[in-house]
């Protein structure tokens, strides 16, 4: 299930559906499981949003956006 809007407003019900029915399901966000799912593969939204600023910082300060290292989330629950 992708973390598009309409899905991620429904994500609690359908998380509750497939519990419901027993059907083993895979969120991109931890509501998913919270609600009953099997688990959630993704990275952390909050998470991205303060690595998207930090790049931010070091851009409006000067740094070249090419020199900047490219990080994946490495934070796993």
């Amino acid at each position: 299930m992708e973390g598009t809007p309409p899905n991620y407003a429904r994500v609690r019900d359908v998380a509750s559906l497939g519990a419901r029915l027993k059907l083993p399901a895979i969120y991109e966000f931890r509501e998913g499981p919270e609600s009953g799912g099997l688990m959630s593969y993704g990275s952390d939204p909050a998470e991205s949003f303060r690595r998207a600023a930090s790049y931010v910082d070091k851009i409006l300060k000067g740094a070249k956006p090419a020199d900047l290292p490219m990080n994946s989330p490495g934070r796993s629950n």
